[in-house]
């Protein structure tokens, strides 16, 4: 009859905080990917006082490891007793005291078990190779599971969208978007360093230097708010002379909602930084407005009503001189219209937009119209394209609440 006592420490670090280590060892469900053998079985029920038992073969043996937990403290501490049992027969007793400490963005697990070896049937080097084991597999753990979808990841994730790169192409604001949060933020990327929040914020766009975005329904910078206006900015598009905005009329909003009489017209306006004055350009429903390179024009998408139908049903193109004033009508646009761009080709300036080409049967394509100096040709329908596919487009969160969400496409131009 022998006796043998021994002590051992084994540490690691994980790449995860420590509440998801401490939870990896609380959860009956994630510790049993990590500790359970072939063939094994697994039985936690982890409180003080609750007991463990892990099953499994070994060495032609059936092995049995019995343990109850003494002292549980959340995200820092886990002690508990054991014993292990080689085809019912006691082959140690132990205590073994588990630390989660912070480092960094990661967790040092600290584990230290004083055990007491019966008769030769496990040896310490035995129980320590195994226990090492053991911590191994919970870092393959981690590694295997940490870019699966899970609920936390779901609720934690950082969602990009909006990207606006500077004039000069090296800077990019971007909007970030959690599920946890609930307030939209707006981020700068440089050549020169990591990525940093800005400020609360959505819709981010440059001119010149100098960064503009939405922030509770007002046109900002990182400075404050530009202007004040008595309702919420839904669009806006910052120019040279002038910030051209989409908001409806300041008017208090009924206490009283009624769908089919409350609804407002969200309409085109222009704030001049120079005198502080506000003009409206456009009084029909405005839904995107897209400047024009030069700053002379604006292409301006509108419906006939702010309901979505039929309004989003009847969406219209048409194109706003801003150095003249006139507007010109370039008809009915395809359904569930948005983005408009502008590009230039020779003496010839473009817009082009996303728009599903058919109501009914899932088409989505890109309708490209030509123009010159402020006024434009009829949409030439130059550049219809292909079937839509999988995935959805997905507009502003602003120009979310004004119109209809559109549908996919992976358009291409023939």
């Amino acid at each position: 009859m022998t006796v043998k006592h021994a002590t051992f420490t084994l540490e690691r670090v994980y790449p995860v905080p420590p509440d998801r280590v401490f939870a990896a060892w609380a959860d009956p469900a994630a510790k049993a990917g990590w500790i359970t053998v072939p063939g094994g079985g697994h039985s936690l029920d982890f409180r003080v006082g609750g007991r463990e038992t892990i099953s499994g073969p070994a060495g032609g043996k059936r092995m049995v490891f019995d343990a109850r937990y003494e002292d549980i403290a959340e995200n820092e501490r886990i002690v508990y007793a054991g014993t292990l049992s080689a085809d019912d027969v006691l082959a140690t007793v132990s205590v073994t005291t588990v630390l989660f400490e912070a480092e960094g963005d990661g967790t040092r697990l600290t584990l230290i078990e004083q055990g007491t070896f019966l008769d030769g049937h496990e040896e310490p080097s035995w129980r320590e190779q195994g226990t090492g084991n053991w911590l191994d597999d919970l870092g393959k753990f981690f590694l295997q599971y940490e870019h699966m979808l899970t609920a936390e990841l779901i609720v934690d994730h950082h969602v990009p969208s909006e990207p606006a790169l500077s004039p000069d192409g090296l800077r990019i604001a971007y909007q970030v978007e959690t599920v946890t949060k609930g307030v939209p933020e707006i981020w700068l990327a440089d050549s020169g360093g990591e990525p940093r929040k800005l400020a609360e914020g959505t819709s981010p766009k440059w001119l010149s230097d100098s960064l503009y975005f939405l922030r509770d329904g007002q046109v900002h910078t990182v400075d404050g708010p530009l202007f004040a206006w008595e309702s919420e900015i839904t669009g806006f598009v910052p120019m040279r002379d002038r910030i051209v905005f989409i908001a409806e009329d300041e008017t208090p909003v009924a206490d009283i909602w009624v769908w089919s009489e409350s609804l407002r017209p969200a309409r085109l306006r222009s704030f001049d930084p120079k005198t502080g004055e506000i003009t409206t350009l456009i009084e029909d429903h405005v839904v995107e407005v897209a400047g024009r390179q030069d700053g002379k024009a604006l292409a301006v998408l509108t419906w006939p009503t702010p309901e979505l139908d039929p309004g989003g049903l009847e969406p219209r193109l048409s194109l706003l001189d801003l150095e003249t004033g006139e507007r010109r009508d370039l008809g009915k646009t395809s359904f569930e219209v948005t983005s408009p761009v502008w590009w230039r080709d020779g003496d010839s300036w473009h817009i082009a937009y996303l728009a599903t080409l058919g109501r009914v049967g899932g088409r989505g394509g890109l309708r490209c119209s030509r123009g010159n100096g402020g006024a434009s040709e009829p949409d030439t329908g130059i550049g219809l394209s292909a079937q839509a596919r999988a995935g959805r487009v997905r507009p502003s969160a602003d120009a979310r609440r004004r119109r209809a969400r559109h549908r996919p496409s992976s358009a291409r131009v023939r």
